[in-house]
């Protein structure tokens, strides 16, 4: 994560609280050259769209920032409105195709929160389709334009344990992830096992309908997808805040929490909510009121202090948290070994290039890089 100063990044909360309707009170004093580093802040964190709002209301804001501030949403809304074109063509072909699929993130998250595409910064799009349609649907993103950046061998049997394949129309540089998951499979977050599928919900964009994840879902997923890369941008907490604070009636909280539980992921989805209410001062739903989790308020602690520059995480500490957000003992086991045999160099990760001596290897390394009593804290995860 880029490490703001925490004056830019209470602009940014500000700016946020004041979006969501939310009184603030903070008196804002700041320099042309913080005002500045504010934007760069805000233009960081995909968080223009609250910040030129904010603007608006700002009395003696230098007009350089002010221009600043609206070029910025400007561009936004432009890319926006490419990638929707885009989109809204790519799901066209797949329906000829017989192709069922569902938009995910940017688009979706706008539509469903605000329901005006330039407010949510998104830069690519997420389109899931179910694993037996993933050769129809290359072959039909093929046809539009776009081809594949990360080739791969064995072609199709061997992408299964991904989740993703990315593509790019390098005429209008249009990127794409055609997804078949939401999380790769060794990220231990196996949400389409809940049923995602059959809880779709419609949305309407540029009078086009599409199908993306249901409410529900679309929470659950925003919390995993948080909680797997760090919470790196801070417009993640916001969509989480947004459909906390706007649409907190349409959720069942209860199917919610059940399905977390199923998933194994009630802990991410704890850190995602709290750390929503804590910066952007939502109220939590009246089931977590009483939950009580250590962990889980430790780690969102860290994450608090490391989004208003208090501090900045080591990678130890971001692979710790990484673990520690998963419900189940050996789903914190397994992803514990994945993450670490990526830490070692390829001869030894490699079992096929090290040899018989692999099994002996491996484990000292461990031990070596991160130490016994490391890897027992962000196991137990307690």
């Amino acid at each position: 994560m880029a490490h703001h100063e925490t004056p830019h990044v209470e602009v940014l909360l500000s700016a946020c609280r004041l979006a969501l309707g939310i009184s603030d009170g903070t008196a804002l004093t700041l320099t042309s050259d913080e005002w500045d580093a504010a934007v760069t802040a805000a233009l960081h964190h995909g968080l223009i769209w609250p910040l030129e709002k904010l603007s608006r209301q700002v009395d003696g804001l230098p007009d350089q920032v002010r221009a600043r501030i609206r070029a910025g949403l400007q561009a936004q809304a432009a890319q926006n409105l490419q990638l929707v074109d885009a989109l809204l063509e790519i799901v066209g072909v797949f329906r000829s195709r017989g192709i069922t699929s569902a938009v995910l993130k940017g688009p979706a998250v706008a539509q469903i929160t605000t329901g005006k595409l330039a407010t949510r910064e998104f830069t690519d799009l997420d389109i899931l389709v179910h694993f037996e349609d993933v050769e129809i649907a290359i072959f039909a993103l093929s046809s539009l334009g776009y081809r594949q950046m990360d080739e791969y061998q064995c072609a199709f049997r061997s992408i299964r344990r991904r989740k993703h394949i990315t593509f790019v129309n390098d005429v209008d540089r249009v990127f794409v992830e055609l997804h078949w998951a939401l999380n790769p499979a060794d990220s231990r977050f196996p949400l389409e096992s809940t049923g995602i599928w059959t809880r779709l919900q419609t949305i309407c964009i540029h009078r086009e309908s599409l199908r993306t994840l249901g409410m529900e879902d679309t929470l659950l997923a925003l919390c995993v997808h948080g909680s797997i890369h760090a919470w790196e941008s801070l417009k993640w907490i916001f969509d989480i805040a947004q459909l906390m604070n706007d649409r907190a009636v349409a959720i069942d909280w209860n199917a919610l929490f059940l399905r977390s539980q199923t998933a194994g992921c009630s802990r991410s989805l704890l850190v995602g909510i709290r750390l929503a209410a804590e910066l952007f001062r939502v109220k939590e739903p009246d089931l977590l009121n009483g939950l009580k989790d250590a962990c889980a308020t430790e780690i969102v602690g860290r994450f608090r202090d490391s989004i208003l520059g208090k501090r900045i995480l080591s990678t130890v500490e971001t692979t710790t948290f990484r673990i520690q957000v998963h419900d189940r003992l050996w789903d914190r086991m397994v992803l514990a070994s994945v993450l670490l045999v990526r830490r070692l160099p390829p001869t030894i990760a490699d079992p096929t290039a090290a040899g018989p001596l692999w099994v002996v290897i491996r484990p000292v390394r461990l031990l070596q890089s991160y130490g016994l009593g490391w890897l027992r804290g962000a196991i137990m995860a307690r």
